[in-house]
């Protein structure tokens, strides 16, 4: 095995990695083992498995390494060859290499011209800060020499924070195999970092050996465990194909949102001084990176990025990246009598930026039956760029608030007891049309085949696990729901409503229970009718169906719920069906009261679920209870008195 070249033939390799100079298959059939260093790493050699085993006693008894390892090897260490040198660089094969990653992206070109001219002239290009190298071309890719492989198991201490039995899930239900690390490649930034940083912590490149098919495994950072691994079929050019894919969406995102972090960087700074948290001249030492302020240094660089996160709730809404990608999902993350709770374990997520792209401005997070809607925030998936949107849902409570507020809250005091409340919590995953951030789309396969959970085929990894992490640190693995799973809860709960086993009147202890003081604890009518909307948030094609099953149902909460159901899928004439047949009361004007309120939603959606005419048809005076008259007598005079009693209006 040969060891690396220096860094201005690694910066040629890289160029003959883009197609400039491929090594041909001659050159691979004739690749010289030093018989030396063949005995010298026999301990590592003797790792792979083999089919044929050679007798003990024979010359040929001594290990070697596998030809794909070998090929592989030889490919990334010798691509920069001395006929590269005197070769003709061809512009048309770099600029038809561009426009298959990014057609959008014709600056690379320039970047790429750059660099090659920049090689000619000196021996060493400097890859630091100050003279970056274009995300396209320079990966960075670091095949080791064998007395610097890695062979041991998966370090879990990564996944100290998650339960022992999604652990052993997530390492193959192999907590003990051990892999060989070959080498390291492109380099993503710290969560500590800005967003749009260059990075700093190479990826991890592993083979099993015990695996007779040649497959090469890419760890993005420590927290990734084997499920999460990215297979990659063992050849120069595949890997560089991953490795672009990342790379793409890197430039592609430092491109676009560079200077409005540089922005914040800067205000932050400002404001801290000025508060007098910073002294100036101790920002000032920090500026010029002085070598014996490096305490000092890292004690800065922390508050201010906890300022800059903090800020984040004064960003515009507008501003916020809400149609960056094309492709979504909405997943359901539990209920909350706190939000913040959850909150914080998104905050402290190792595959999220520490500084969040948008942070709510909401002091109250509290559900109610005409709440203001939703309180959003927004974070940024490290290695992908996925937009991780949390939604906490205020407007999903379908118990009436109580008529004597007064005499509610001195009940309150006198039973010592605070009611309780559910906020749903539910995540919207946007992310980039992509092939190898999914690893193919088999990668998610298996990791729902692992966890049981419902996770989009070509959704990147990193989001996924980001996903998986939080509910499962949080203790909420089981509130991780697709539409799959809401429709079997949601099953569950009409079942106990159908089969009546709770009863119609539950003791509600202290509370009477009437409009003025009801109860805090929930009826099953009134879960159901808050499961209706959440598998309408979350997108079920059927939800219509499941709406008209009980729309018509004898209880407040329900047709509440179903009206808001309705509303959230966007199906106008539905809620405008709804609301007719709602007889006049406190149910139906909280109902026309909730759609002032659901403009706010559409905002972060790409086709906006209701329109201004919509609106229009709602509030324009057409609502009138017309099917009344439809109606026989002895309906009507059911509906009035469910209507009229003030105990079960409740229920």
């Amino acid at each position: 095995m040969h060891r690396l070249c220096k860094t201005s033939r690694g910066i040629l390799s890289r160029l003959c990695s883009v197609g400039i100079a491929p090594v041909s298959s001659d050159e691979k059939a004739s690749i010289p083992i030093e018989s030396k260093r063949l005995a010298a790493f026999q301990h590592v050699w003797k790792l792979f498995h083999r089919d044929v085993q050679s007798p003990k006693n024979s010359p040929e008894s001594l290990a070697v390494p596998p030809t794909w390892l070998v090929n592989f090897c030889y490919e990334a260490q010798h691509s920069d060859n001395s006929a590269t040198e005197q070769r003709e660089i061809d512009y048309e094969s770099i600029e038809r290499f561009i426009q298959e990653t990014n057609p959008s992206y014709r600056s690379a070109l320039a970047s790429a011209s750059r660099l090659i001219d920049e090689v000619s002239k000196q021996e060493d290009l400097p890859l630091q800060a100050d003279h970056p190298a274009d995300y396209y071309l320079d990966h960075k890719i670091r095949i080791f020499p064998e007395e610097m492989y890695q062979y041991q198991a998966y370090d879990e201490t990564a996944l100290r924070a998650l339960p022992d039995s999604l652990v052993e899930k997530l390492c193959l239900n192999s907590k003990s195999k051990k892999y060989l690390q070959i080498g390291q490649a492109y380099a993503f930034p710290n969560r500590a970092q800005l967003p749009t940083s260059w990075g700093t912590e190479p990826c991890k490149l592993l083979v099993d050996p015990a695996d007779p098919t040649p497959i090469l495994y890419v760890q993005l950072s420590a927290h990734f465990p084997p499920a999460a691994w990215i297979p990659v079929r063992l050849t120069l050019s595949a890997l560089q194909r991953v490795l672009t894919e990342f790379a793409q969406f890197a430039s592609t995102h430092r491109e676009a949102h560079h200077e409005k972090f540089v922005q914040r960087w800067s205000e932050a700074k400002t404001c801290l001084v000025q508060q007098k948290m910073i002294s100036a001249s101790a920002l000032r030492a920090y500026d010029e990176t002085k070598p014996n302020l490096e305490k000092d240094k890292a004690e800065i660089t922390s508050a201010i990025l906890r300022y800059v996160g903090w800020m984040a709730n004064t960003v515009p809404f507008h501003e916020a990246p809400i149609r960056e990608f094309p492709n979504s999902q909405e997943f359901f993350c539990g209920e909350y009598e706190y939000p913040e709770s959850f909150m914080e374990y998104l905050e402290n997520c190792p595959f999220f930026f520490a500084i969040p792209e948008l942070r709510t401005n909401s002091k109250d997070l509290w559900g109610q039956a005409d709440g203001p809607g939703v309180a959003m925030s927004a974070f940024r998936c490290i290695f992908s760029k996925t937009v991780i949107w949390v939604k906490v849902h205020f407007s999903t409570e379908v118990k009436l608030p109580p008529t004597d507020p007064t005499l509610f809250k001195k009940l309150w005091k006198e039973q010592g007891v605070y009611p309780s409340t559910v906020t749903p919590v539910f995540i919207r995953v946007v992310w980039p049309d992509n092939v190898k951030m999914c690893g193919g789309g088999g990668l998610l396969m298996r990791l729902n085949s692992l966890l049981g959970s419902e996770f989009a085929r070509d959704m990147p990894i990193d989001a996924a696990m980001a996903m998986v992490y939080c509910t499962a640190w949080a203790g909420r693995q089981q509130d991780l729901m697709g539409v799959r799973k809401m429709r079997l809860r949601l099953s569950d709960w009409e079942h106990k409503v159908k089969h009546g086993t709770q009863d119609r009147r539950p003791d509600f202890g202290a509370y009477p229970g009437t409009s003025e003081l009801p109860s805090p604890m929930y009826t099953d009518k009134e879960r159901l009718g808050m499961h209706l909307q959440y598998l309408a948030h979350l997108g079920d094609p059927d939800i219509e169906t499941v709406i008209r099953r009980w729309m018509g149902y004898d209880s407040g909460a329900i047709r509440l719920g179903c009206a808001k159901a309705a509303l959230e899928s966007g199906n106008a004439d539905l809620f405008l069906e709804i609301v007719r047949t709602e007889l006049p009361g406190r149910f139906r004007k909280t109902m026309l009261r909730c759609y002032r309120s659901r403009k706010k939603r559409d905002l972060y959606d790409k086709i906006p679920r209701l329109n201004d005419e919509d609106f229009g048809r709602i509030g324009g005076g057409r609502l009138r209870p017309v099917s009344l008259q439809n109606m026989n007598s002895e309906e009507l005079d059911a509906r009035m008195r469910l209507e009229s009693d003030p105990v079960r209006s409740n229920l």
